[in-house]
């Protein structure tokens, strides 16, 4: 499973914001074809031409380069897919799905493409695509992460929450549950997008990413570049986390009688903790790694 602690959004159209983001210290940079791009064909093949140049290019601090395509549903897809294969993109988002057929046929043209399959990231924005998780589980071949979609799937559901942002996320809770339960029955990883009043207030956004964390998600995706290093540490095992581990760690090596768990420091610690622990070590060995 890829380290994708965050994800910032850039326009694939502007060129002086690509280059910006080549020094985000993001774990992912995504560069998009899709909303930040302006519904007109020019437009969409300016950000084709400038998207390519940037994967050609290279010289990102990031550890993955991703492009959002337009959805299947859209005219510019299959170019999409076609340039972009033969760019040798690596990490493509799948937006705006709607159910099992979609995800099909979108891997059926990055098939037509005679290219090494890039990895996909669903974007889950529709509650047709939520409900055919399980059935695009069983049968894709490059999805390998999902990821949350706030605003779009509030949209689907014709929740009032947007006449204030996305209010309090309250109308995504089953979305979340589900995509973090399929991804991880699958070995995918599992992208957030915590919501908060003010997107602009640091303390929050932290806040809603550490508790985005303890339900089990990887990431998150992030609107501004001052909150990359806030997602980094948020999704990231901290030093006192790290030190518990050790401790679990080094307690259970010591059990020689068969035993499931140790009550030893007047605490119960079970074996789910001890795998918990080193699950722990692992992610900060990949993190550290990759």
């Amino acid at each position: 499973m890829r380290v994708r602690r965050s994800t910032i959004l850039v326009p694939g159209n502007v060129d002086r914001m690509i280059a910006k983001a080549r020094d985000f210290a993001a774990d992912v940079v995504l560069l998009d074809l899709e909303d930040a791009v302006p519904a007109a064909d020019a437009d969409k093949e300016q950000a084709r031409r400038l998207v390519v140049a940037a994967l050609k290019n290279g010289a990102f601090r990031a550890r993955e380069i991703a492009v959002r395509v337009n959805g299947p549903c859209t005219r510019w897809f299959e170019a999409d897919v076609a340039t972009l294969a033969a760019a040798g993109a690596s990490s493509l988002v799948l937006p705006h799905t709607y159910g099992a057929e979609d995800v099909a046929r979108a891997e059926a043209a990055v098939a037509r493409a005679n290219a090494t399959p890039p990895e996909i990231t669903l974007a889950v924005e529709t509650p047709a695509t939520l409900l055919a998780l399980e059935e695009i589980a069983r049968h894709t071949k490059l999805v390998t992460a999902l990821a949350v979609a706030p605003v779009d799937f509030t949209l689907a559901l014709g929740s009032t929450a947007l006449l204030g942002g996305v209010a309090n996320g309250e109308q995504l809770q089953w979305l979340r549950h589900k995509l973090l339960i399929v991804a991880r029955a699958q070995g995918w990883n599992a992208i957030d997008a915590p919501v908060v009043p003010d997107p602009r207030d640091a303390e929050a956004v932290r806040h809603a990413m550490e508790a985005s964390r303890a339900l089990g998600f990887d990431g998150t995706g992030v609107l501004y570049p001052d909150h990359i290093a806030i997602a980094n540490a948020a999704y990231a095992p901290s030093a006192a986390e790290l030190a518990w581990a050790d401790g679990v760690i080094a307690r259970f090596k010591t059990l020689r009688d068969g035993r499931a768990a140790d009550t030893g420091g007047g605490k119960l610690v079970m074996m789910q903790h001890y795998e918990f622990a080193k699950s722990l070590r692992a992610l900060a060995a990949r993190i550290g790694d990759s």
